[in-house]
């Protein structure tokens, strides 16, 4: 008998997912350095792992173990970081209003290839222009 398996992802996407997964191994752990550190005790942090719970020490340890112009970029990429999903589900908000409601309802005749015909005609003057 033969069984042929195929892989999870793109031979060329594989290691670029699994290097993904170590990074956010890699992040999971920065929890438990804040707990090997115990800025989850230190009486500066206290009020604010009232208000904040666990979610207060990846902060707290960067406040703690590194200089403030390192914490101020960590606390920048944390904020970027947040705003990515933001981008995905507008992304898709926009795919679900092009493809489900402009496509059904306010132009019914529009196809895939009538919809990527602009963006070629717009970019041939640039290329002969050169």
């Amino acid at each position: 008998m033969l069984v042929l398996v195929q892989p999870a992802c793109h031979p060329a996407q594989c290691g670029a997912a699994s290097g993904y997964s170590f990074l956010l191994g890699l992040i999971a752990l920065l929890g438990f350095m804040a707990l090997a550190v115990g800025v989850d005790k230190m009486p500066a942090y206290a009020n604010s792992f009232k208000q904040f719970g666990a979610n207060f020490a990846v902060p707290a340890l960067f406040l703690q173990v590194f200089p403030s112009w390192f914490v101020g970029f960590a606390f920048a990429a944390i904020g970027i970081g947040a705003l990515v999903p933001a981008a995905i589900m507008s992304i898709a908000a926009a795919n679900l209003f092009s493809r489900n409601i402009y496509r059904e309802f306010i132009n019914p005749i529009a196809t895939p290839c009538r919809n990527r015909a602009r963006p070629r005609r717009r970019r041939w003057p640039s290329r002969s222009a050169r």
